[in-house]
């Protein structure tokens, strides 16, 4: 037999509605426990990182430039500020899993029902939208960074006092 004589390879057949609704559903539940995954190992480094950064900053130099300080309340503004940041985001980092759990339950909620089957997406994500727990994560999260931008304001004024 000869190569031309061979049946040419016809593409698969399209894949069923049904196919295409779990490929995107085995997708978004996939990345939803990829964030359920990485929030719950970056609680310690954000904590970490935020609270020995600033108060190490502002005690090395107390001890090493300013051992008689001058504006020590700028300076215990700083460190409450910096302190009250740190407890909104590890709060937050705290909280980020089981909104994501969350996600992931009413993601498969709606692959058990009968969903539309062409927005049944949408409908997720309005529900994910609704939930509390991801609204008060937003607004510790800008909460948080107001917070440290303040004390980064409190800490300068309070080495400026003691610099010059």
């Amino acid at each position: 037999m000869r190569v031309m004589d061979q049946p040419t390879p016809q593409p698969p057949p399209p894949a069923s509605q049904e196919e295409r609704d779990h490929a995107i559903y085995a997708s978004e539940r996939k990345a939803l426990g990829d964030c359920y995954r990485d929030g719950e190992k970056s609680i310690d480094t954000w904590l970490l990182t935020l609270s020995s950064g600033a108060l190490g900053l502002s005690m090395t130099f107390v001890k090493e430039f300013a051992p008689q300080p001058k504006g020590v309340p700028w300076l215990i503004a700083a460190w409450g500020t910096f302190g009250i940041s740190v407890f909104c985001v590890l709060s937050n980092l705290r909280n980020a899993p089981n909104v994501h759990l969350r996600f992931i339950q009413i993601l498969d909620k709606y692959m058990q029902s009968n969903y539309y089957r062409s927005c049944y997406l949408d409908d997720v994500r309005a529900e994910q939208q609704r939930d509390p727990g991801l609204r008060q994560i937003d607004r510790l999260n800008r909460f948080a960074f107001w917070l440290f931008a303040v004390g980064l304001i409190c800490l300068g004024v309070f080495l400026f006092m003691n610099l010059w």
